[in-house]
């Protein structure tokens, strides 16, 4: 998956300090586009731009919230039925 690429950007240098992270805009095969595939991708944006204030933020789990023990480890029996890797830090009750 796409957001596993910016997994490192998303929670270790902004959620991991504090900050509330939005799902990101994804546009792929932008290389040599042609102008209607551009202004797809264009207008896509400016839909996506003007709703942020409606997008709730990546529901990743705090390291201090209870969802992890001692060692840092998630708790049996919080994870999503099929998630693994990095999808074990997302929420999916919210």
């Amino acid at each position: 998956m796409a957001e596993h690429v910016l997994w490192p950007i998303h929670h270790g240098i902004l959620y991991y300090p504090g900050m509330d992270v939005l799902p990101p805009f994804l546009a792929h095969g932008t290389i040599g586009v042609d102008s209607e595939r551009f202004d797809a991708i264009a207008d896509d944006l400016r839909k996506h731009l003007s709703a942020l204030d409606t997008v709730a933020p990546i529901a990743y789990r705090p390291q201090g919230g209870g969802d992890y023990d001692r060692s840092l480890r998630l708790r049996p029996g919080l994870e999503s039925a099929g998630a693994t890797g990095f999808d074990l830090h997302s929420r999916t009750d919210s």
